[in-house]
């Protein structure tokens, strides 16, 4: 089903999106929810665990390189309620937007949450449960967890790096 933009990937595999987008994905597991996806750039051998979201604006995309892995439940957003006039219901103030990119060959865990404004650069590892945000200094090639996200290793995109070696 779909128009002729479009494709909707059945078989437990909740998900709606323009097939020029999903061309370039290896893989794509059970409820994965996209909003503007006219506004996303993917590149080629992409993969999503379970349960991810991504949203994306004209003013605001997400940009993903090529060879990205996304653990479970990881939530990438472009937008951000602003709250700082406390005269006025957050739902009502304005919104900001802020787009995000995601380099080659990175790694994402699950349970993060990448925020408007994040630059992942190519290489980095992000670890399960970390916040990414527009303010972080992300160098290529690193290991980063937690929240606020810190540097774990550094230049660990080799087959001699590992936890389990220290």
């Amino acid at each position: 089903m779909g128009t002729n933009n479009e494709v909707l990937i059945t078989m437990d595999r909740n998900i709606t999106i323009k097939k020029t987008l999903m061309i370039n994905a290896k893989s794509l597991f059970p409820d994965i929810r996209v909003y503007g996806d006219s506004y996303i750039t993917m590149g080629k051998g992409v993969s999503f665990n379970n349960y991810c979201h991504l949203t994306a604006t004209k003013k605001a995309e997400i940009i993903i390189g090529d060879n990205v892995l996304f653990g479970p439940f990881v939530m990438i957003n472009t937008g951000n309620h602003g709250y700082k006039d406390s005269n006025r219901l957050i739902r009502d103030q304005e919104c900001y937007r802020r787009s995000i990119k995601i380099g080659n060959d990175v790694w994402v865990g699950a349970h993060v949450s990448i925020l408007a404004g994040s630059n992942i650069p190519d290489k980095c590892v992000i670890g399960a449960g970390s916040v990414v945000n527009r303010k972080d200094n992300l160098e290529k090639g690193g290991v980063y967890a937690g929240s606020p996200i810190r540097l774990i290793k550094k230049g660990c995109h080799n087959v001699s790096c590992s936890f389990y070696n220290e």
